[in-house]
């Protein structure tokens, strides 16, 4: 294995360190930019993400759902569903890994995916 190579791997390997992604959510949470202004759209006649989640759900019967991304569980602790699985590296959902860790060793499937995760 040459040099190149093992230092690659080494800050990848730390880059998915518990320790390192809890220093990264305060200093975002705390340094990251507040007020991202008005960009002229208006929402507020839309139905909101979680009412258009729930409502494919029901509409096709579905049991199982995964959310990538679930950070504060704003979505997911309103869906509805049999089988929830919810996957964030931080704070939220059910499984504390990142993305990839969870898909590398994931062996279920899942009726209903919301991917709203690695804002890198």
């Amino acid at each position: 294995m040459s040099l190149t190579s093992f230092i690659h791997k080494k800050i990848i390997r730390l880059q998915g360190s518990k320790n390192i992604l809890k220093i990264n959510y305060f200093f975002h949470k705390f340094f990251g930019e507040k007020n991202l202004g008005n960009i002229g759209f208006d929402f507020t006649d839309k139905h909101s993400k979680q009412f258009i989640v729930q409502n494919i759900i029901d509409r096709k019967n579905y049991v199982s759902y995964l959310e990538i991304g679930c950070f504060d569980n704003e979505l997911f602790n309103h869906v509805k569903c049999s089988k929830k699985v919810g996957v964030d590296p931080y704070i939220g959902g059910t499984i504390r890994k990142t993305s990839d860790k969870f898909f590398n060793i994931n062996k279920d499937t899942f009726d209903c995916v919301f991917i709203d995760g690695l804002h890198t």
